[in-house]
């Protein structure tokens, strides 16, 4: 869980990240006003997240067709809130970071924005009141009345957003921790796809090594061919697996320093951070690991017969 102040839009958010322990959707439709209004369908995400303290934290958004929203157990996800202070003001967005999903929930500021033309309306209506009686001419009244919504709407809408007083220094200083967040969520994410691609190998690897057994149990020739592709093809699956487990280490260490800069408020100015020597030479080493993972990607698929068995085993 982590929070912080965009230092461009002063406002504060926070990004919970977890995995779904539970995921339920429950849709219904209605239809609009009007005979022949098409018919809305709405989509209830409920979320049950497990976070890294062992806290579960609920999730509840809703979402009219054609967005949609998937999840499964086991997922990582992440969501996105406007603070003010030290309470939630509304979700913004969800992130699916495991399939790369991400659904818009509301804008920052929009419910602000709703609740200041709100009151502006009713400031509107009563200074139309007030001019009219006071005046007796009614097109008066309206026309400040008008005025009096416009200004109240701009004026209120300003008032209400949460925004956050910070100094120059502060300001330099949340954009270099901006920066860290964000490289630091993004390193979550590829750390999900690459842990959820060694659990679907170490499962076709499983079944190719059951199917492979089966075969030799029975000892027939024209099984040969078939056995030494299975072989290339397990071959292929823990050379895969041994890089993105050298991979998955490494980001955890690059996340883990990350939590330690931030967490110490090391990112004093746009010099810190990423650009601390520690950090920028272990994002050489996993950048490298990334380019082998790419490669050893393109030798599979270059081997056309151990690629077809890859695919038609998954």
């Amino acid at each position: 869980m982590l929070t912080a102040v965009c230092s461009d839009c002063r406002l504060q958010y926070q990004v919970v990240r977890g995995r779904v322990a539970a995921a339920e959707a429950t849709v219904s439709v209605t239809r609009g006003p009007g005979a022949h209004a098409a018919p809305v369908t709405v989509w209830v995400y409920q979320l049950r997240l497990a976070l890294a303290n062992g806290r579960m934290e609920p999730v509840e958004f809703r979402l009219t067709e054609p967005e949609t929203f998937t999840a499964q157990k086991g997922d990582v996800v992440s969501t996105v809130y406007l603070m003010r202070g030290a309470e939630r003001d509304s979700l913004l967005s969800v992130h699916n970071g495991t399939l790369g999903e991400r659904v818009v929930i509301a804008l920052p500021g929009e419910k602000a924005k709703k609740e200041a033309w709100m009151l502006a309306g009713g400031i509107g209506v009563v200074t139309i009141g007030v001019v009219a009686m006071a005046t007796g001419m009614g097109l008066l009244g309206f026309g400040a009345g008008a005025l009096a919504f416009v200004g109240a709407g701009f004026t209120l809408g300003h008032t209400l957003m949460p925004r956050v007083t910070i100094s120059e220094d502060e300001k330099a200083r949340l954009t270099s921790t901006q920066r860290m967040i964000a490289e630091k969520l993004e390193l979550e994410e590829a750390r999900a796809r690459v842990v959820q691609g060694i659990e679907s190998r170490a499962e076709l690897r499983e079944r190719l090594v059951s199917l492979r057994t089966k075969m030799e149990r029975l000892g027939l020739d024209v099984y040969a061919p078939r056995i030494a592709a299975m072989n290339a093809g397990i071959a292929a699956i823990d050379q895969q697996v041994a890089l993105e487990a050298r991979l998955r280490d490494m980001y955890e260490r690059s996340i883990a320093m990350l939590e330690i800069e931030l967490e110490s408020g090391a990112a004093v100015d746009a010099m810190d951070g990423l650009e601390a020597p520690h950090i920028a030479a272990t994002f050489v080493e996993l950048r490298d690991l990334e380019e082998q993972q790419r490669e050893l990607g393109r030798q599979i698929a270059a081997n056309a017969e151990v690629e077809g068995l890859l695919r038609g085993s998954s």
